[in-house]
């Protein structure tokens, strides 16, 4: 699943915490953080990871494969929220405006 496809499941609360419940069940909603597949990107793969593991590491390594954080999960959903409300935008002009914000402001 890339970010584009994830929006949908991150305009409610409630779906992204159907998300964080699918596929980390054991993980509370608020401790689990985004990261994409080598880099963050457009077409990069997203997982999701317990962020009580991790440390608040930009980067990581997990069976040799590397990822870079993105966002919280609540703070995506928070964002993703506010771009709906706010503004018209498409899915891939507000995962281009996630990834801006993720690499520049952050």
């Amino acid at each position: 699943m890339t970010i584009v496809e994830l929006i949908d499941q991150l305009k409610t609360i409630d779906l992204a915490e159907k998300l964080g419940q699918q596929f980390l069940p054991d993980v509370e909603y608020d401790s689990i953080d985004i990261y994409m597949k080598n880099q963050v990107g457009i077409e990069s793969e997203i997982y999701l990871f317990d962020s009580g593991i991790l440390d608040n590491n930009v980067h990581i390594e997990v069976e040799g494969i590397k990822y870079e954080h993105f966002f919280a999960l609540f703070e995506a959903q928070e964002m993703v929220e506010a771009l709906v409300t706010k503004q018209s935008a498409n899915n891939i002009e507000m995962a281009k405006r996630m990834i801006e914000y993720s690499i520049y402001d952050a």
